[in-house]
């Protein structure tokens, strides 16, 4: 079923259903890791060929990230302006840098994606009071 409810009437979005402890620690294996990606990825697909068919522009996206899978999840965007502005980081706070999209992750981990997809891949810094932390973030879906 596609959602119908929507946070400030601008997104939707499903996490990684799974406890952090498991999907984050060293000991879960690869591919169980692979198959929660690949789930999310497959859901994506299931929530693009479900959308309704009215005034807005749904966008289904899938963030993925590596270092921190559990902070991975499904999101769907109901409104353009907050779409556009969605990707636009550059605060004191919180920066993304956009990285080149040529990563081979997909073929090392055996990740199958939708040809119609669209990647965008971004080195993410979060500045809290003293501490700076750094992960690579990718999202991957309709983006175009």
């Amino acid at each position: 079923m596609f959602p119908s409810t929507f946070y400030n009437d601008e997104y939707w979005n499903m996490p990684l259903p799974v406890s952090q402890a498991f999907i984050d620690s060293c000991k879960t294996p690869r591919k169980v890791k692979r198959l929660c990606i690949q789930t999310l990825l497959n859901q994506a697909n299931h929530l693009i060929n479900i959308k309704p068919r009215d005034t807005h522009t749904y966008r289904v996206v899938v963030l993925i990230s590596i270092n921190n899978l559990w902070d991975s999840q499904i999101i769907i965007f109901k409104n353009e302006d907050y779409f556009h502005n969605f990707f636009n980081r550059d605060s004191e706070f919180q920066k993304w840098i956009l990285l080149s999209n040529e990563i081979d992750f997909w073929e090392t981990w055996e990740i199958s994606v939708c040809h119609s997809f669209k990647t965008l891949h971004f080195q993410e810094i979060i500045y809290d009071a003293d501490e700076c932390y750094e992960k690579e973030i990718t999202f991957i879906g309709e983006l175009n």
